[in-house]
């Protein structure tokens, strides 16, 4: 008999918090990025399973024609290797286990998937979406651990085989549960060009201070007045830049985004607005000295870089595929995009202190899988362990994923031979990240939607207002804090 499932293919996304409604849970921890916000055990299920496993003589389970739907937010330019390393997986368990794809834009992901859940009618089996939205759907009741599922499954799942600040959020706060299987970090990233860099006689960076004398080396030797800037960043086109690299320079600077116990916002004093002032001083550390023009579009700021005119873009991973045939289109005789073009990291380079403990810390996205609250067969459950373990232990799978601009959450993938092959990963991914304990999200908070865009207008004041950081901290603080009081 056939359990059919839909699978649908997740848009990078900024979550929607008007689907989702919850009571504030409670946090026993530490007051620290992305840190677990404790709630108690689940007493009484909201979702149920039917149906019984079955093994062969080996103790392996058995899976009949098995069709998994999977609802993925992926629909930018790494849908395509997406879609290519599911079909390896079909192939590899055809007649077992089947996975189908649909892609859903991160505009509408959330609201559009919790009301497919919520009412029963074409809800996907698997979503593959943005960690930072997967407390609110299970909040919200919408989804259901992956514990019976790795159980019946007979896989045992191994936290210590996924980045250290990732796997800390994957029970959503829930006592000893398994919500989420992470799958990758992104974040904003850094190409820069070799010939100029050589040129100019500087190694790469790696603390702000570096940075300024190598952006000031480059405007000795570059006008600006001939298009030349030592950075190029779109602004205007998308929220990439308050919402990744602006919280990435906040969280070196030791800033934390809310106060795990409460979920307010606590940024109008002590660490963290020295770290707001901080992240402030090393933004127009870069625009005060014309070594970034901020407010460009992404066709403006990505040519100059093409035409070789800046010597670092910061840009997006899964994107790279694009910007190296532009560049190629630009530069007739580069037949070796890895000769002209190198990957680095933004860990440490707008830390004022580069001996604080979290100036290499890289803020971003991560995706994961969570598992829909309307799969009731254990059969189905099985499978779709399966394919969460496959997709985050499979050397082939991670190195294409990976090649997409998405390095691996997985830290047996990111340890094994097959992934470091690649001359991309190697060129570039593993240059784009400091280590995958670093990474830092949003953590768990039902709250996340505002709470970005609070921050992001932060951002965006700060360089576009003569009002000066504290009190631009703390308008934004009052607004966050009076929603959380009317959300209750």
């Amino acid at each position: 008999m056939k359990n059919i499932l839909k699978v649908i293919s997740l848009t990078l996304a900024c979550g929607m918090m008007c689907l989702f409604t919850a009571c504030t849970p409670k946090d026993t921890g530490g007051n620290k990025p992305g840190g677990p916000v404790e709630t108690p055990a689940i007493a009484n299920p909201w979702w149920s399973t039917t149906g019984e496993m079955s093994y062969d003589a080996d103790g392996n389970p058995v899976f009949d024609d098995v069709t998994i739907s999977l609802a993925s937010v992926v629909a930018g330019n790494d849908i395509v290797p997406l879609k290519a390393i599911i079909d390896e997986f079909n192939a590899e368990y055809r007649g077992r286990i089947q996975v189908e794809v649909e892609s859903i834009s991160q505009d509408i992901y959330e609201q559009s998937v919790g009301q497919r859940i919520s009412t029963g009618a074409n809800a996907p089996d698997l979503l593959m979406c943005h960690n930072k939205s997967h407390k609110s759907f299970a909040e919200s009741k919408l989804i259901q651990p992956m514990d019976e599922a790795y159980q019946a499954a007979k896989i045992e799942f191994n936290k210590g085989d996924y980045a250290d600040g990732l796997i800390a959020l994957s029970d959503l706060g829930y006592t000893n549960t398994q919500f989420t299987v992470p799958i990758d970090m992104q974040s904003l990233v850094i190409y820069y060009n070799k010939d100029l860099l050589a040129s100019i006689g500087k190694e790469l960076p790696t603390t702000h201070a570096e940075l300024l004398d190598v952006c000031a080396a480059f405007a000795a030797k570059y006008s600006v007045s001939d298009g030349y800037y030592p950075f190029s960043c779109p602004v205007t086109d998308n929220d990439y830049f308050p919402r990744y690299l602006y919280m990435t320079m906040f969280v070196q600077n030791g800033g934390t985004p809310y106060n795990l116990s409460t979920l307010r916002a606590e940024w109008s004093s002590g660490a963290n607005l020295q770290a707001f002032r901080d992240t402030d001083r090393a933004v127009k550390d870069l625009t005060e000295n014309n070594y970034f023009k901020y407010g460009e579009n992404i066709q403006t700021a990505d040519n100059r870089f093409f035409n070789n005119k800046s010597l670092f873009l910061i840009e997006r991973p899964w994107a790279s595929e694009e910007f190296f045939q532009a560049y190629l289109t630009l530069n007739s005789g580069v037949t070796d995009i890895n000769s002209v073009i190198g990957g680095a990291s933004t860990a440490g380079l707008f830390a004022m202190d580069p001996t604080r403990a979290t100036a290499n810390s890289v803020f971003g996205d991560s995706h994961g899988f969570i598992l829909s609250k309307t799969v009731k067969s254990i059969e189905v459950k099985a499978a779709i362990a399966v394919f969460c373990d496959w997709f985050t232990h499979n050397a082939t799978a991670g190195k294409e994923w990976g090649e997409g601009g998405h390095m691996s959450a997985s830290k047996v993938i990111l340890n094994s031979e097959e992934y470091n092959s690649s001359a991309y990963n190697t060129t570039f991914l593993n240059g784009f990240y400091s280590t995958p304990d670093q990474f830092i999200t949003i953590g768990n908070t039902i709250h996340y939607s505002e709470l970005i865009d609070r921050l992001a207008n932060v951002a965006t004041q700060c360089l576009m207002s003569s009002q000066y950081i504290d009190i631009i901290v703390q308008t934004q603080e009052a607004q966050f804090n009076d929603y959380i009081d009317l959300m209750g």
